[in-house]
């Protein structure tokens, strides 16, 4: 007796899991919005994480052939203002301090702080300037695409890109 209830038992649960597995095969082809569908066959969605760029550029370098090539345009604000008033008193003007010999190249926009960075070389290295930088006792004062801003006491000197 206790054989016959056990392959009774046995004969449900096969039957049971055939039906089961009759019906999700008969509900996955007529019915295309079922669950297994959406659940098992769907893709997971692509996970982005955006980078930063972490690139930072060296150019304090020397010419790797020795080969320093530098022009450099000027131009040099040398007007003096008088007080009519008090002409016995003003002093002579003073002697224009030497420009320093800078070949401005090019600027550099950094978005993470906001900041132009221009790129110039002088006889003996290269330079990234910032606005308020001093080369040689020049202040940089304005850096643009095209020419770079540098003053001494009242001389403002501008320096065009080649």
């Amino acid at each position: 007796m206790n054989k016959k209830h056990t392959q009774i038992l046995l004969l449900i649960t096969v039957i049971s899991l055939w039906g089961i597995i009759i019906y999700k095969a008969y509900n996955f082809l007529y019915n295309p919005e079922s669950e297994i569908v959406s659940n098992s066959f769907a893709r997971p969605a692509k996970q982005t994480q955006e980078e930063t760029d972490t690139l930072h550029l060296l150019l304090n370098y020397g010419d790797p052939f020795g080969i320093q090539k530098t022009q450099t345009y000027s131009v040099i604000n040398t007007s003096i203002k008088l007080n009519p008033k008090n002409s016995r008193k003003t002093e002579p003007p003073a002697l224009p301090v030497s420009i320093p010999a800078l070949n401005y190249q090019g600027l550099i926009y950094n978005p993470k702080k906001s900041v132009n960075v221009g790129i110039a070389s002088s006889k003996k290295e290269s330079l990234l300037l910032k606005q308020g930088d001093t080369v040689e006792g020049w202040v940089v004062k304005e850096l643009r695409k095209d020419s770079l801003s540098i003053s001494h006491k009242n001389q403002v000197v501008w320096i065009r890109k080649k």
